[in-house]
């Protein structure tokens, strides 16, 4: 299941706003020459996050938010948000 949420990406937005509140959150993605860069802001800093996505295959795209959540959370990510390989 949670496979499917990553690759929609949409949907993994709605799971860490149902997890942790709607404002928790601030998602957008914007392309560029070198591919998708995206984009969230922690409401607790308001600091923009932003990682580069290295690959557009699925596995880049799983490995990208594997990074932003780890700096968004401070790695404290709970089993139920950091299944970004899928089972």
């Amino acid at each position: 299941m949670f496979n499917h949420v990553i690759n929609t990406g949409g949907l993994l937005i709605g799971h860490l706003h149902d997890h942790y509140g709607k404002d928790w959150v601030y998602f957008d993605m914007t392309k560029d020459s070198t591919g998708e860069t995206h984009k969230f802001k922690d409401p607790k800093t308001s600091k923009i996050v932003t990682k580069k996505v290295v690959s557009t295959t699925e596995d880049g795209f799983k490995v990208g938010f594997e990074l932003l959540l780890k700096d968004i959370i401070n790695g404290k990510i709970e089993d139920k948000v950091y299944q970004m390989k899928g089972e």
